[in-house]
C-alpha cells in the first residue's frame, strides 16, 4: 500500500523525506502512522503524488 510520508523518516533502511510517497507492507504502514510519520489516506496520498508530477495541489 502507499502512504504519504509526513516528516524526514527512515523506514526498513531506506530514508524518505517529507511528501514522499512510499511503498510500505500493512504492518510498516501500522508502525510508522504509530509514529506519526505517514499517512495512508487515499487523498493525502494523491496530494503527495501530484506534487512528485510537478502538478498544483488541490
Amino acid at each position: 500500500m502507499k502512504v504519504r510520508i509526513l516528516t524526514a523518516t527512515r523506514i526498513d533502511g531506506v530514508d524518505y523525506k517529507a511528501n514522499d510517497v512510499a511503498e510500505l507492507s500493512s504492518e510498516e504502514i501500522a508502525a510508522a502512522k504509530d509514529q506519526g510519520v505517514a499517512d495512508d489516506n487515499e487523498a493525502a496520498v494523491a496530494y503527495a503524488e501530484s506534487l512528485a508530477h510537478g502538478e498544483e495541489p488541490a
